[in-house]
């Protein structure tokens, strides 16, 4: 408040304390005095202040209008947008009372069709089943007029089944066998590699050529053995291998083929390997040879003249292809040139010829000894010459 006004409505004040203290000492006159005094202060105050309250209420008036205008542009603007909004939802009310007509009269459109389309499948699928039953009473009546002379093939169809169950059976047992050979086949050129690092790549083993079991039981006997000469009937993978074997023992290999470019690779192997210094390969066309009364396709003796003192005899040729116990001749072209307590190796010997083989040798050869086999793929044969022997 400012200082001019408190002191005036000090002095109101005062004025009034005056009078009401002059009524109640009993000065009437006084009193009254002071009164008109008080009044005469208040008039003069509210004249003075008249034109102030006056603006004051004029300018505030004038306010009270601007804020009415504004309120009431307001409210017209708000009407405005909400009858604009109520003309778009009125659009959007007759868009959705379209479609959705639209859709009705589509869904009633479609289900007008599937009754239909299903009324004709039924009136079809009716028909099918007529013409199937039909069809299933003519093929029972055929099959049962079929039926009556195959009932004698029972016992046929028995002994039959029996027997594919036999042979199912028998290929369950092979498949396991199977299983096993390629797992000690895996670990016998595990070993092989073991034991010697190859200075190029190897061939494959297995197939025509030795397996790996027969390969390690091989070069296990090269290396228990050492045999200065060893002569191969059949050339391929195992000669490098027993190459790389006599390279260590310090002995020499004399390989003999019946095929001038089988015999080719072989001897490139060798030289792609460095082993040609320790193997041989050489070629003996297969010519007619007598043996025990009986002919066989053999290797040219020949290519054997200059051979002698043969201390491990391995053989794997010729081929089965060839003929019937085509490999029976060997012991009896080269035991003449064995070695006192030589060793002979007949590979493939799970075949039923080489078993044949196997067997007239021993009866045939009386220093001959058949020895252990580690793996079952050879048979393994000591061989002591009569002579050696007495």
């Amino acid at each position: 408040m400012p200082k001019r006004h408190a002191l005036k409505l000090l002095a109101v004040v005062v004025l009034g304390a005056g009078t009401a203290i002059a009524a109640l000492l009993g000065h009437p006159e006084l009193a009254t005095a002071l009164i008109g005094v008080l009044l005469a202060t208040i008039a003069v105050v509210i004249v003075r202040l008249g034109p102030r309250v006056a603006q004051q209420i004029r300018t505030q008036t004038l306010e009270n209008r601007k804020l009415a205008n504004r309120i009431e542009t307001a409210q017209r603007q708000t009407l405005t947008a909400v009858e604009n909004e109520r003309a778009v939802l009125a659009k959007l009310d007759n868009r959705l009372n379209t479609s959705l007509s639209t859709q009705r009269q589509l869904l009633a459109s479609l289900e007008r069709q599937l009754v239909s389309a299903v009324e004709d499948e039924r009136r079809s699928g009716a028909e099918r089943q007529h013409e199937l039953l039909a069809g299933f009473k003519q093929t029972q009546n055929k099959i049962e007029e079929s039926a009556r002379p195959l009932s004698s093939l029972g016992s046929k169809i028995t002994a039959v089944s029996d027997k594919i169950t036999s042979v199912q059976r028998h290929f369950d047992a092979k498949l396991v066998t199977l299983r096993w050979e390629v797992v000690r086949e895996n670990e016998a050129l595990l070993q092989l590699f073991e034991r010697f690092d190859p200075r190029a790549p190897m061939p494959t083993s297995g197939g025509w050529a030795l397996s790996p079991t027969g390969l390690l039981e091989l070069l296990t006997l090269i290396d228990r053995r050492q045999p200065r000469v060893l002569l191969e009937l059949g050339s391929g993978t195992s000669t490098i291998w027993i190459a790389y074997a006599l390279e260590k023992t310090g002995g020499r290999l004399i390989s003999i083929d019946h095929d001038e470019e089988y015999a080719a690779r072989t001897r490139l192997m060798l030289q792609m390997h460095g082993l040609d210094h320790v193997a041989e390969v050489r070629v003996a066309p297969l010519s007619p040879l007598d043996v025990a009364g009986e002919s066989y396709n053999w290797y040219g003796v020949g290519a054997f003249e200059d051979v002698e003192e043969v201390d491990l005899l391995l053989v794997d040729g010729p081929p089965a292809a060839v003929g019937p116990n085509s490999r029976y001749p060997a012991l009896h072209a080269i035991a003449p040139k064995l070695a006192a307590r030589s060793l002979v190796l007949l590979d493939d010997v799970e075949r039923a010829d080489e078993q044949e083989i196997a067997r007239r040798w021993a009866e045939e050869f009386p220093g001959l000894t058949r020895e252990t086999s580690l793996f079952n793929r050879q048979a393994i044969f000591t061989y002591t010459p009569p002579q050696s022997s007495e």
